[in-house]
């Protein structure tokens, strides 16, 4: 299963994103996350499809006008809920924020 990672406030998400494609270009043939059990490379497309998803959503909302907090109030991303550490979430939004409104 997997888990929102708790991001610090210094984290770019194009970045990260950057870091799982090169990551997954090594092409490991077990990948070892901080969580979790032992498990493959998808473990880098399923995070950088979260967080390109994360930054769409994110992005639509702030053209439509809507606050950082608003945002974390009314996103819903049906895609993840089986994922763990949901408090998390949060984070995430003020990741993609940075991300939308450069």
């Amino acid at each position: 299963m997997r888990t929102f990672i708790n991001l610090r406030p210094t984290v770019v998400l194009p970045d990260v994103i950057a870091s799982f494609k090169l990551m997954k270009s090594l092409n490991p043939e077990v990948v070892i996350a901080g969580h979790g059990e032992p498990t493959s490379t998808t473990i880098f497309d399923e995070y950088e499809g979260f967080y390109n998803l994360l930054i769409k959503r994110v992005g639509e909302m702030a053209a439509q006008g809507k606050s950082l907090d608003e945002i974390k109030k009314e996103l819903k991303l049906p895609e993840y809920t089986h994922w763990q550490g949901q408090d998390r979430l949060s984070v995430n939004i003020d990741a993609a924020w940075k991300v939308v409104k450069k």
